[in-house]
This record gives structure tokens, C-alpha cells and sequence, in this order.
């Protein structure tokens, strides 16, 4: 909300609305401020101020002001990926770190926060981890992990953390994604990290 007082000092007056491009109401005692709902298009306002003198009201002056729009409120999430070794043995685990933040001005919410970690053939899960935000823990389905969280505010970030051990000899290329009801049906995608186990087993 938007206000416009009358700061001239001492004289006693009306404060008038001339036009506006949308609706303005009175507040205040005694009433000399209006507040504007505001869209996400500025306008124009106009403000007269009518001096109150012993012969009346007289000698009007005006002032055009321009109203702003009220910022967007906009969810918008930023991943990414992280992995602890590059280059391992077979059999050997490695640590992903998934970060996430919320870089918009508005909450990212709906049923919930929503991310998926596809871990990819010849893996297994050993540990899932999470920060406390992480309301809907870690689980894993197949190869498929996955988390919620209630709500992420304006600046607010979180991370997931997996301890994979890997079966195969050859790159394994991974990253994550998220969603929240504001995004619509949009996953955000990280960056993707790969390992590449150099090892043959022992027979």
C-alpha cells in the first residue's frame, strides 16, 4: 500500500483525490491519507490540497504523482551439485551434496517442495541425509530418490546429502531436480557431476 499525506505544516485544509487508475480509500483522523491497492502496472495519481481559510476553501493546489507497481511475487529456485571424488574404485562410495535456495521474492510452496534424485543403474544407496527444512525426508524407490518440504521462504536454501556406493566399471553422470506449485508443472534442473570408477573388480 501506498500513502500520500499532507506535509504543509500547520494549515488546516481538505485533501482531495482528483483521479486515480485504481480505487483509493481515506485513512487516518483527521483523513489526509490515502492508501492505493496496486497492480503490476504504475499510474498516475493526482492530489489536490484546498487550503481551509476564513473566507473558505480556496486557492486549490495539485500534485501528480506516480505509483509504482507492486513487485511480482515469484518463486525461483536455484540448484546444484556437488560430488566428493571425481575418480574411484570399484565398489567404492562417493558423496553427492544437492543444494537448493529459494532467489525469489515469494514463497515456493503447494503440496509441497518437490525433489527427485534419479541415481542411475549400478548404484546403491547407503545413507540419505537432509538440513531440518526437509520435512518430507529422503526415501528411495528403485533407483529414484525423493524429497519434500512444506515451504521454502525468500532466501531460504537447503540441501540433501547421499552416500551412493558404485557397482560398475565406466562414468556415472548425475544431477537432481525440484518443483514447488508456483512453477507449474516446471522442474528445475542442477548441474550435473560425473565419477568414473577405474577399477576392475577382483576375481
Amino acid at each position: 500500500l501506498y500513502s500520500a499525506t499532507w506535509v504543509g505544516g500547520q494549515m488546516d485544509g481538505v485533501f482531495n483525490i482528483i483521479g486515480f487508475g485504481e480505487r483509493g480509500y481515506r485513512k487516518g483522523n483527521p483523513p489526509n491519507a490515502w492508501d492505493f491497492d496496486r497492480t503490476e502496472n504504475d499510474y498516475n495519481v493526482e492530489f489536490e490540497f484546498v487550503p481551509k481559510t476564513k473566507e473558505g476553501l480556496t486557492c486549490p493546489v495539485r500534485k501528480k504523482i506516480r505509483i509504482p507497481a507492486r513487485p511480482k511475487k515469484e518463486c525461483k529456485l536455484v540448484l546444484s551439485k556437488l560430488v566428493d571424488q571425481n575418480s574411484v574404485k570399484y565398489y567404492d562410495q562417493v558423496v553427492y551434496t544437492l543444494n537448493f535456495r529459494n532467489v525469489g521474492n515469494g514463497n515456493c510452496t503447494g503440496s509441497g517442495v518437490l525433489g527427485e534424485d534419479d541415481l542411475g543403474d549400478d548404484t546403491r544407496l547407503k545413507l540419505a541425509e537432509a538440513s531440518d527444512n526437509v520435512t518430507g525426508r529422503p526415501k528411495q524407490s528403485g533407483n529414484l530418490v525423493t524429497w519434500s518440504m512444506h515451504e521454502l521462504k525468500p532466501g531460504e536454501s537447503g540441501w540433501v546429502r547421499l552416500t551412493v556406493r558404485l557397482q560398475a566399471v565406466r562414468v556415472f553422470y548425475n544431477k537432481f531436480k525440484m518443483t514447488a506449485q508456483e512453477l507449474a508443472g516446471q522442474w528445475i534442473t542442477s548441474n550435473t557431476v560425473s565419477v568414473t570408477v577405474v577399477e576392475e573388480p577382483k576375481k
